[in-house]
């Protein structure tokens, strides 16, 4: 993606933009790593935008800087505990916010992107499965109406996205996690704000544990060795 003129913030903020969906989109894998020069490149921009967006990348914890470029940052399990505490207290809150806010049209696409994720569960395509997640969850979350709490929780997924999707190659865990959705569903049709935020909450500890295995499994998620600074 090229990027035309226009003022170096507002340069640097779409660089920033672009490089965070990418982030979610598995843009960058487990052990790659990722230079300013070759970013620079694939976008079409000069180096300096790059190196501020990697910067304010860096400053919402979803890379790291390393003696070769950029990568992942490590999750510990303390980590994944910290986050998940943020998560449900933030989370379930929102959800309660937006019973009253989802169309008919809202609900004809959640539950769209419920089947699309059981048929790639039975179809073991796990790529399909996170896309058709990603997408259930991006509906609901567009519909909070407080911009800064939208803000918090996709920064808060964006931490740990990469590791749950290790998770999602199992399909013990794919149906858990289908089953979870179908409850947090069924109660925002019902209009009980209170019985989908306890869904999201069994959700998110179900989850949790999910990641917490998934460490347990796979230790020394750090792929290089960071450095103290950018340069």
């Amino acid at each position: 993606m090229k990027f035309g003129g226009g003022k170096p913030t507002s340069l640097r903020l779409q660089v920033y933009r672009q490089l965070r969906q990418a982030l979610r989109q598995g843009g960058l894998g487990r052990n790659q790593v990722a230079t300013e020069r070759d970013l620079a490149a694939e976008l079409g921009v000069s180096r300096t935008p790059v190196r501020e967006a990697l910067a304010l990348l860096v400053h919402d914890g979803l890379v790291v800087p390393t003696v070769k470029g950029f990568t992942l940052p490590e999750v510990t399990e303390q980590d994944v505990a910290n986050i998940y505490e943020v998560r449900r207290l933030v989370e379930c809150h929102a959800l309660m916010l937006i019973v009253d806010r989802l169309s008919g049209a809202d609900f004809i696409s959640l539950r769209e992107h419920l089947r699309a994720q059981e048929y790639a569960d039975r179809a073991n395509d796990t790529t399909a499965f996170v896309e058709a997640n990603t997408s259930f969850h991006a509906i609901w979350i567009n519909a909070v109406p407080n911009r800064q709490l939208r803000e918090i929780i996709d920064r808060f997924d964006e931490h740990v996205r990469w590791i749950r999707e290790l998770t999602l190659y199992q399909s013990e865990t794919r149906r858990t996690a289908m089953i979870g959705l179908a409850r947090i569903l069924r109660a925002l049709e019902e209009g009980d704000a209170l019985a989908a935020s306890r869904a999201m909450m069994d959700h998110l500890l179900a989850a949790e544990r999910s990641l917490l295995e998934a460490l347990k499994n796979f230790p020394g998620l750090s792929p290089v060795e960071p450095q103290s600074d950018l340069d």
